[in-house]
């Protein structure tokens, strides 16, 4: 059965997974449990888990799994008003293709025939170091002013007194600090730590999502881990960061 969903939340969800893969490849899974987007960067550096249960989607009983680009979606959302949309996959169709309908418009395209080397990289498995959970806008507001410096963002998490921080430099002339405000972090715990991220890996990011979302960030040996539940709570987005610059103690 194709799946139903609202047009305007169909929107939010692909501006935020189609950030990942420069040509919004994305690998979608329809199970019992719901729908699941996943996507990567290719130089494996950056990985999105995009999990939509049925509270947020409504499908039927048949499972399978397809590739295809997110853009032709985004396209044909872009030219249609706000009403349910129904998305038919190719495993449904005759002809294998992807088909979206919506007030009697209806637009078809092909998916993705996964060629040699369309490896979907399992997510990494590792025990945090430090975690906190924080509104979006500081980090967003972060994001954007390191932007204007250059190309990195170093965030330090500090349990023991409760601070998040986040700076960037430019030549070591300019640079900037922000500390999040008390009432902004909604949970902090782990080892004291600091780390450097790319700013081109978030900074398309960030803005797909609302500023009043509470997000959580994982520090791990290997990797950035940021969650949001989004655009619903029993949504629940995966954004595995491994290309940072460094961690070392605060």
């Amino acid at each position: 059965m194709p799946l139903q969903i609202a047009a305007r939340k169909l929107k939010q969800i692909l501006r935020a997974a189609g950030v990942v893969h420069t040509e919004s490849e994305c690998r979608i899974d329809i199970s019992t449990d719901g729908v699941r987007l996943q996507s990567f960067r290719r130089n494996r550096t950056i990985y999105l888990d995009y999990s939509l249960p049925y509270s947020v989607t409504s499908i039927g009983d048949d499972t399978d799994s397809t590739w295809i680009k997110l853009n032709p979606i985004t396209r044909f959302l872009n030219g249609i008003s706000d009403g349910e949309v129904r998305v038919t996959f190719p495993f449904e169709t005759p002809d294998s293709t992807v088909v979206i309908e919506s007030n009697g418009l209806v637009y078809q395209f092909r998916s993705l025939i996964a060629p040699h080397g369309h490896y979907l990289p399992s997510p990494p498995d590792s025990t945090a170091v430090a975690t906190t959970s924080i509104r979006h806008f500081p980090f967003k507001r972060a994001v954007r002013t390191a932007n204007w410096l250059g190309g990195e963002m170093e965030i330090q998490i500090a349990p023991d007194t409760h601070r998040v921080k986040f700076t960037a430099t430019q030549d070591g002339k300019d640079d900037f600090t922000y500390v999040v405000r008390p009432d902004d972090v909604e949970a902090i715990q782990g080892s004291a730590t600091k780390f450097t991220i790319p700013i081109n890996v978030v900074r398309n990011f960030t803005p797909t999502l609302p500023a009043n979302s509470v997000i959580t960030l994982r520090l791990t040996p290997h990797y950035l881990l940021f969650t949001v539940e989004f655009p619903d709570p029993d949504a629940e987005l995966q954004l595995y960061i491994a290309e940072r610059k460094h961690i070392v103690p605060a």
